[in-house]
């Protein structure tokens, strides 16, 4: 039969169960049968990190060392650019800390597919039938419907046939992709969205990062968590040290002795942003300010009580609708309330 039904006492039965959470293939991070998407900058580790992924659920070994992976599962790697001896010399330097069997891992080396075409889809259907892996990666996505993304029909047919993959073999699937440059709506608001494509690949994904250096440092990078569809991501960010000499990172060990490193950058993110809307002279709410600065919802709400914000946005409330962050213009100090000199 064509669809599944479900009524009267099977509904019933459906509806008087208590939710359980999803599968994980990476707990606290990857649910099985879903699609999970990387972003970042170009030049920035997306494929270091992909592979570092794909070697950890071929090994059963904990992501970064602390994502805990329940058992060794294959993994299919579309590489669709990039020299592929780099992906090799990069996988010895993994497997020295993640050692895999060669038959968990798949590494497809192609250059020109066009998913959107149905001889393309057809030959990636076959091959992950006969390979059956648990996760698809493909690195990067844009490459497999070319000139295809910001548009919604090839887009919609792109992500459906993702679907067909997922429902017909159970795999999850990662797409590895690009960020665009900020951009604005005519209302001069920042789009949310900071993955180049249509809004249909934003609506397929259940969960997704984006890839960054945290304090402009090379070697650590950092996954702030930017959708979460069933709420099942525990960490809304991934501070990673790397180790250029394995190519794998670890889960960053914040400084004891300083406590207040994060908490103080996530403030500093909020107050840029008010800064930017208050120069740009409108108005923003709490959704907006979450997604521009990339903070959790709990995070937001506790910066959102601290003093130092009264100073800075008043916070029009009308029942019934979004709370509006107004940026207030800040005092300049009078001459006789500024530091005095040291000579």
């Amino acid at each position: 039969m064509w669809v599944r039904t479900y009524t009267g006492a099977e509904l019933t039965a459906l509806l008087d169960t208590p939710p359980e959470p999803p599968p994980m293939l990476i707990d606290q991070l990857l649910p099985t049968q879903s699609v999970m998407m990387l972003f970042a900058d170009p030049g920035v580790g997306k494929s270091v990190i992909s592979l570092q992924l794909a070697a950890s659920i071929a090994s059963g070994l904990p992501l970064f060392g602390t994502l805990p992976i329940t058992a060794p599962q294959r993994v299919l790697y579309l590489q669709l650019e990039g020299a592929f001896r780099i992906t090799v010399g990069r996988l010895q330097g993994i497997r020295q800390e993640l050692p895999f069997a060669s038959d968990q891992l798949m590494i497809a080396d192609i250059h020109q597919i066009n998913l959107l075409k149905e001889a393309d889809l057809s030959n990636l259907a076959e091959l992950v039938q006969s390979y059956r892996p648990k996760l698809l990666i493909l690195d990067p996505m844009y490459r497999a419907i070319p000139g295809g993304l910001s548009k919604d029909e090839p887009a919609a047919a792109f992500c459906q046939a993702m679907d067909s993959l997922i429902r017909a073999y159970g795999c999850s699937i990662l797409l590895i992709h690009h960020t665009h440059r900020n951009r604005y709506t005519p209302q001069g608001q920042a789009e949310l969205n900071r993955y180049y494509g249509s809004q249909w690949i934003e609506a397929m994904v259940s969960v997704s990062y984006e890839l960054s250096y945290a304090h402009g440092r090379k070697t650590r990078p950092k996954l702030t968590l930017f959708k979460d569809r069933e709420s099942i991501c525990s960490h809304p960010v991934l501070e990673l040290e790397y180790h250029p000499e394995t190519g794998i990172c670890s889960m960053h060990k914040a400084d004891p002795k300083a406590p207040q490193e994060e908490s103080d950058v996530a403030l500093g993110r909020v107050l840029a942003f008010l800064e930017q809307c208050r120069r740009e002279r409108r108005s923003t709410d709490f959704e907006e300010v979450r997604h521009a600065t990339h903070l959790s919802v709990s995070n937001l709400r506790r910066i959102q009580r601290l003093p130092i914000l009264t100073d800075r946005v008043e916070f029009i409330r009308t029942p019934g609708q979004r709370t509006i962050w107004q940026p207030l213009s800040i005092p300049t100090e009078s001459p006789s309330n500024s530091a005095p000199n040291i000579t």
